[in-house]
C-alpha cells in the first residue's frame, strides 16, 4: 500500500507538471492546476508527519491523517473535479465543432456550380457553341470538390459518432466509477483511523457505495451498472 501511494503521488506530481507546461488550456484550468501543484506537497507533508508520529506510537498521528484527509476533500479533490469538468466541457465544444457541417464552404460550392452553369448557358446563347471545354472542366472540378467535401464530412461525422459511442462515453463512466471507488476506499480507511470517534467517514462511505453499486443489493446499478452497460 505504501509503495502504491508513493507511486501515485509521483505520477500525480508529474502529470500536474506536464499539464501546467501546456499553455493551450483555459485560464480556469491553469488556475486549478496551480492550486493542485501548490497543495499536493502540503498533503504529502501531513501524511508523512502522521506516519512519523504513528511509528513512534503517538496518537496524534491519527489527527494529522484526518487533517490530510480534510485537505484532500476540501481543496485537492474539488480542484481536480473542476479541472475534470472544464476539460470535459472543452472536449464537448471541440466535438460539436468538429461534427458541424461546413455550411459556408458548401454554399460557396453550390454557388460556384450554379454560376458555371449560368456561364455555359450564356456562352451558348452568345456563340451557339453547345459545349465549352474550359467551362465543362471547371464545372466538373467544382462538382467533384463539392461531392468530396460532402462525403468527407459524412465520413468524419460517422467516425466521430462511433468514437463517442464506443470510446468517450465509456471512458467518462469508467472514470466516474474509479473516482467513486477511490473515495469510498478512502472513507473506509479513515473510518478505521477514527476508531469510532467520528461517524462522518462511515456515512460518506455508505453514500459512496450506494452511488457506486446502486441502492438495491444484488442488482447491477449505480456507476458500476453504467460501466457494465
Amino acid at each position: 500500500v505504501r509503495r502504491r501511494y508513493e507511486r501515485d503521488v509521483r505520477m500525480a506530481a508529474e502529470l500536474i507538471h506536464r499539464a501546467s507546461a501546456n499553455q493551450t488550456g483555459s485560464p480556469a484550468a491553469r488556475r486549478e492546476l496551480e492550486l493542485l501543484g501548490a497543495r499536493l506537497p502540503d498533503y504529502t507533508g501531513l501524511v508523512e508527519t502522521a506516519r512519523a508520529n504513528h511509528r513512534q506510537g503517538l496518537p496524534v498521528g491519527g489527527a494529522y491523517l484526518r487533517h490530510a484527509d480534510q485537505r484532500m476533500r476540501e481543496e485537492l479533490l474539488p480542484a481536480a473535479r473542476r479541472l475534470h469538468d472544464a476539460q470535459n466541457d472543452q472536449f464537448a465544444r471541440d466535438y460539436r465543432a468538429a461534427r458541424s457541417w461546413p455550411w459556408a464552404a458548401l454554399a460557396l460550392g453550390v454557388l460556384a456550380v450554379l454560376a458555371l452553369g449560368w456561364a455555359q448557358v450564356r456562352h451558348y446563347r452568345r456563340t451557339r457553341r453547345v459545349f465549352s471545354p474550359g467551362l465543362l472542366a471547371a464545372t466538373a472540378a467544382a462538382t467533384g470538390l463539392l461531392l468530396w467535401l460532402t462525403l468527407a464530412q459524412l465520413s468524419v461525422r460517422q467516425q466521430f459518432h462511433g468514437a463517442h459511442q464506443h470510446g468517450t462515453r465509456s471512458l467518462l463512466v469508467l472514470n466516474e466509477a474509479l473516482i467513486a471507488s477511490l473515495q469510498a476506499r478512502g472513507d473506509e480507511s479513515m473510518t478505521l483511523v477514527a476508531r469510532g470517534s467520528d461517524s462522518s467517514h462511515e456515512t460518506r462511505f455508505r453514500a459512496g457505495m450506494a452511488k457506486l453499486a446502486g441502492q438495491t443489493p444484488g442488482e447491477a446499478g449505480g456507476l458500476l451498472g453504467k460501466a457494465l452497460a
